[in-house]
């Protein structure tokens, strides 16, 4: 009888040992997966497709992870893996976009930062899962072994139409059949609202096949509508026809606009702030109002109320002021879009830009028909203030365009180089077209 009680004892002793390992392995299992997660793509192509391979069901899984995202104490790992493209050149840019894509979703819509992640872009397939975009939250997640144990967790794939959505499975049910219905309901509204959220991110479109079979799609490409989320330094030359106000004007009959150009950087501190320095050279020509018309320079450079006998002197209708500047600028642009609206197309930009300047200027009075110099000023360094307002298109993922519009209030004496009278203005009206190319990392 002994003999019987302890060998029950001993056999359950081991089916107890056996439950208990399994039960830790698939504990491991579920660490793993819910961990690590695997999106697919076809060969050489960028842009997300939530219907291609378990996709979708990953994404769900992934946006119930994020749930539990500490900003600031955890770190999101993507791997972006491209080997079917020509070349590696091909394949890297290909990694690159993938991994591009799926950072722009989740800050767009899951309120995450580009410095919650670190990216790596490998020019080659995954050896066990191939072309790949692995997010994880550690750095050497267990691949092969998440991708079965997610592929188990979840419902086999069926071919349906697009109005057709299976839900996602829940991981427990409960015995009640209203909660039951609800759960999936639920569920099944996930999906759909999903669906929508991710046709409507920024995709990259592209080619398959021949032209004839182009898919069809009106998002922008990430390396266009990401641009000022992928790049945080920008350069361009601006060129611009700049207009004077002063004790002369560039508006009067003997005014012209003048000409200018000039270089610029700048760096993008957040989406809706960026700083820029710029310098420019240009010209302009400033003539004389109707108001001050019937004064006279003379030659001594003294401003007279009429003709001076035994020297040389000129009308103010007859004469003009060429004026020399130098523009030494420092700008914050504030995106207004972004302001009004986050999720706009981040192609379109308009900023309004306050900005301090540094304005040396040389005013040389020259007569109007044989443009004889009659007076050439002392060069002067001044400084100013103003804003500006401008809107660009991002015409490639480096390459924009855009127009400002800025007016600077120069202070001190008057940049024109004539006595002043009863103006008071003192100021240029600046109007340039700009080329911005966009380069550096967001790491």
């Amino acid at each position: 009888m002994n003999k019987k009680i302890i060998s029950c004892l001993i056999m359950g002793f081991i089916l107890c040992s056996s439950l208990n390992a399994q039960t830790t392995q698939e504990g491991n299992k579920g660490t793993a997966s819910d961990s690590t997660f695997v999106f697919h793509y076809p060969p050489c192509i960028q842009m997300f497709k939530a219907d291609y391979k378990s996709n979708r069901q990953t994404l769900q899984l992934l946006k119930k992870r994020l749930q539990t995202f500490s900003k600031g104490k955890d770190t999101l790992y993507v791997n972006g893996y491209s080997g079917e493209c020509e070349n590696d050149s091909r394949n890297q840019r290909t990694a690159f976009h993938r991994c591009i894509n799926l950072k722009g979703y989740l800050i767009n819509y899951y309120g995450l930062r580009e410095r919650d992640f670190k990216t790596v872009n490998t020019p080659h397939n995954h050896p066990d899962l191939g072309d790949i975009v692995v997010i994880s939250y550690s750095s050497l997640p267990p691949l092969k072994q998440m991708e079965e144990d997610v592929s188990k967790s979840l419902p086999a794939e069926k071919e349906q139409k697009t109005e057709e959505i299976t839900p996602v499975v829940v991981e427990k049910e409960t015995d009640h059949p209203e909660t039951l219905v609800n759960g999936q309901e639920q569920a099944k509204q996930e999906v759909i609202v999903e669906e929508k959220t991710v046709t409507e991110m920024p995709l990259q479109r592209e080619v398959v096949g021949t032209e004839s079979e182009t898919q069809p799609t009106t998002a922008a490409s990430p390396r266009t509508k990401n641009a000022r989320t992928a790049y945080r330094w920008y350069a361009g030359i601006e060129l611009g026809m700049p207009l004077g106000v002063s004790t002369f004007t560039s508006f009067a009959s003997a005014g012209k606009t003048g000409f200018e150009g000039g270089v610029l950087g700048g760096y993008r501190i957040s989406p809706l702030l960026s700083v820029e320095a710029g310098i420019s050279l240009g010209s302009m020509r400033l003539g004389a109002s109707k108001c001050c018309s019937d004064y006279w320079l003379g030659a001594d450079g003294v401003r007279y109320l009429e003709h001076v006998a035994g020297m040389d002197s000129y009308s103010y209708r007859d004469i003009h002021s060429s004026v020399s500047v130098q523009q030494y600028a420092l700008r914050l642009n504030v995106e207004l879009l972004q302001i009004v609206r986050p999720d706009w197309d981040k192609r379109w930009s308009l900023t309004v830009s306050p900005a301090i300047y540094g304005i040396g200027t040389q005013a040389t009075l020259k007569e109007n028909g044989t443009k004889t110099t009659i007076v050439k000023r002392d060069g002067r360094f001044q400084f100013g203030a103003g804003a500006g307002i401008g809107g660009s298109y991002q015409v490639t993922g480096n390459l924009g365009i855009g127009l400002h519009s800025g007016v600077i209030w120069v202070f001190g004496e008057r940049f024109d180089g004539i006595t002043p009278t009863d103006h008071k203005e003192n100021m240029i009206w600046n109007n340039t077209v700009t080329l911005i190319w966009r380069f550096g990392s967001n790491k």
